[in-house]
């Protein structure tokens, strides 16, 4: 049987340079709408989890 080296499991990635004041706020208003879609429903699921629970 082959001998299994863990070290392989772990791939290094190049790193990239880092973003320009630009591309950052690209990607930060990029992202806006996206996490507003989910801090929408948070609160409305919160409500069906404890509304459904029964006290102790």
């Amino acid at each position: 049987m082959g001998e299994y080296d863990q070290d392989q499991d772990y791939a290094v990635e190049p790193t990239r340079p880092p973003l320009t004041t630009v591309q950052a706020r690209e990607v930060t208003a990029g992202l806006r709408k996206p996490l507003a879609n989910v801090r929408r429903p948070v609160p409305m699921l919160a409500v069906r989890v404890w509304g459904t629970r029964t006290p102790p």
